[in-house]
């Protein structure tokens, strides 16, 4: 996450003020071949659970607190997609309704219409490439039809603090010269 690439990829769309708030690691294959329902990115990782205003509903994912923040802190988020291998149409790429993200939170009629009305994106992502979204983009995934291994290593960025106490439960900074030791 601090390499110049990196840096320079995320501060195109957030600025020089971004840093890491959470990195995932999945891996589609034969043993582990899912499929992911239409949904916006809507819950972020906090360390500690303290009762705000418009940050609701609470749950727990592996032993870690979630919470829904409000639309605006989500629109000014980045999610990086790093493709550890080629992403093809056969192996459970990622479909993206575009636009979608420019229309805050959506329920499920919302969601519903817009399957209805927007012509779905597959994201076909060359081994070593990134796919950037915004976490509010609708997006979805079906089962590989051929599985291999389809890595990926999701990165969430954002560029502010977090009210009433709130804390991001791993935030990372950008550059070496802002950690506090």
């Amino acid at each position: 996450m601090q390499t110049p690439e990196m840096r320079q990829l995320v501060e195109q769309f957030l600025g020089k003020n971004a840093f890491a708030v959470r990195g995932i690691l999945f891996d589609k294959n034969s043993d582990a071949n899912w499929k992911v329902v239409w949904h916006q990115d809507i819950s972020i990782a906090i360390k500690e659970k303290i009762e705000t205003a418009g940050f609701d509903p609470w749950t727990q994912k592996a032993d870690v607190p979630h919470l829904q923040p409000p639309a605006e802190i989500l629109e000014r988020m980045l999610t990086v997609r790093m493709h550890l291998d080629e992403c093809h149409a056969n192996n459970g790429p990622l479909k993206v309704l575009l636009g979608s993200h420019r229309h805050g939170k959506l329920g499920a009629q919302e969601i519903a219409q817009w399957r209805q009305h927007v012509t779905e994106t597959i994201c076909e992502v060359p081994r070593g490439g990134a796919l950037l979204m915004k976490p509010l983009l609708l997006h979805a995934s079906a089962p590989a039809a051929t599985p291999e291994h389809r890595r990926v290593i999701h990165l969430d960025f954002a560029v502010q603090n977090l009210p009433n106490g709130l804390q991001w439960h791993d935030r990372c900074f950008l550059y070496p010269t802002e950690i506090d030791i």
